[in-house]
């Protein structure tokens, strides 16, 4: 091989190195830095890129929900307010950040508290969307899994086609911000999160 040649695959590898670590390094978000708007959205851009559950919130239908009104169904809901944009992506992210901004200088049983109060509310919309899954004869995974198609393929009266879609979309977004927290604290304190 000529040594031009291994000279550009060499440049090619060492970027790929470096795209990675910087990836790495995105990933990594220091408790002391939680309240720096600029590096929580490096990492939360990160994990919306490549995680595989968060990633979903930039899903076309989940975009559209929240676009159709659910966000503001779900910002009225759990906050009491109107979002200041349709953009789930951007709400989220604030919506995260601001999280971590109250939670900076949480000690490890604070942290605890707060993704073990997501992950009841969590918990929560799963039990719906199993009620409804029990009341249609649904299996629960193929709900979960097609549960975009799903209202539009079945029978469901509008109460429980409302119920479901609420309970899909605050899912989606509880979970997402459940993973980041149990992510983070277990970056923070050296300690998994179990999940439930």
């Amino acid at each position: 091989m000529k040594i031009w040649l291994k000279l550009i695959l060499l440049k090619q590898l060492q970027e790929k190195l470096l795209k990675r670590k910087q990836m790495q390094n995105n990933l990594l978000l220091k408790q002391e830095n939680a309240s720096d708007r600029h590096i929580v959205g490096l990492f939360l851009s990160n994990l919306l890129e490549t995680h595989p559950y968060i990633k979903e919130l930039k899903s076309n239908y989940i975009q559209q929900w929240a676009k159709n009104g659910l966000l503001k169904s779900f910002s009225r809901v759990f906050f009491n307010s109107e979002p200041n944009t349709e953009n789930l992506v951007v709400w989220f992210m604030d919506r995260v950040f601001m999280d971590l901004s109250q939670h900076k200088n949480s000690t490890k049983k604070q942290m605890k508290q707060f993704i073990d109060f997501l992950s009841k509310k969590d918990i929560e919309f799963l039990e719906n969307m199993a009620k409804i899954a029990g009341k249609y004869n649904l299996e629960i995974t193929e709900f979960i899994n097609n549960s975009k198609n799903l209202i539009l393929e079945k029978t469901i009266n509008d109460d429980d086609s409302a119920l479901l879609l609420f309970s899909i979309f605050a899912d989606a977004i509880i979970h997402s911000e459940v993973l980041v927290f149990s992510y983070l604290y277990e970056q923070w304190f050296g300690e998994k999160y179990n999940l439930t």
